[in-house]
């Protein structure tokens, strides 16, 4: 197992926690030989030209939908219109091939976006075989993700998981505090500072909680580029990142 399927992986095993069905959209076409490959705890069943074969072995296997399955298809979720209803239950999984690579940490230098174009499917097989550079952290980087994975009681900084909490509990605020200043450039950093920055940690869980559900209406669009207020949005490769995570926010708040 490589580092891109051991990723993914996990991805899929997370959101197959939340919900019985998993979609995966893979519109570049590059990880069919992976999804044949992760083991989870699901069915797994691949596009091969019929929508109307997958509902119909779901449908007949299990009508009320009990078990678990992971559904690969290699195209947009917006071309998937015959599978619409399946779409509505499912926790969906779309990470380009861009997205995986920066979130391993892998530098998108000039130099591997040229190789990135040229071979993302053999890379995402192989990556041992191509000369990738990644992004080294720099020290106080570190330094401050385990201070503020402290603060959040977190072992790791995950972003998502201290987002939920940052904006949820205001009780962090005191330990906060002494350290907002490089904590919303931490997050800033982390998501895209377009619309994050603030003064103050009140400023910034509200400008959070916009960004969150204005990057939630966006994903959920069929036509992207209608969309009057993409200043109000984050930098792209976080928009679904965020539209999910403000879907968990709304639910655990009802």
């Amino acid at each position: 197992m490589n580092e891109f399927q051991d990723f993914i992986e996990t991805e899929l095993r997370r959101k197959l926690k939340e919900k019985n069905i998993v979609i995966w959209f893979d519109e570049q076409k590059v990880f069919s030989s992976i999804f044949d490959a992760v083991n989870v705890p699901a069915e797994k069943l691949k596009y091969d030209g019929s929508f109307l074969k997958i509902k119909f072995h779901i449908y007949e296997q299990d009508p009320d939908f009990e078990k678990k399955w992971l559904i690969y298809i290699p195209m947009k979720e917006e071309e998937a219109d015959w599978i619409r209803e399946l779409v509505v239950l499912s926790e969906i999984y779309a990470d380009t091939f861009e997205i995986i690579f920066k979130k391993l940490g892998y530098e998108l230098s000039p130099e591997n976006k040229d190789l990135i174009n040229k071979n993302a499917k053999e890379i995402a097989e192989h990556p041992e075989r191509f000369s990738l550079r990644k992004h080294e952290k720099k020290d106080d980087e570190l330094v401050k993700e385990n201070l503020f994975a402290g603060v959040f009681n977190e072992s790791v900084f995950d972003i998502k998981s201290i987002l939920l909490k940052f904006i949820n509990e205001t009780s962090y605020d005191n330990n906060l505090e002494k350290n907002k200043n490089e904590f919303i450039h931490l997050v800033c950093l982390k998501i895209g500072e377009r619309n994050i920055k603030a003064a103050g940690l009140q400023e910034l869980r509200e400008n959070i909680i916009r960004t969150l559900l204005f990057s939630e209406f966006y994903h959920r669009k069929k036509e992207k580029g209608s969309f009057r207020f993409k200043e109000l949005l984050a930098e792209e490769h976080s928009i679904r990142m965020l539209a999910e995570l403000s879907d968990t926010w709304q639910k655990n708040s009802d």
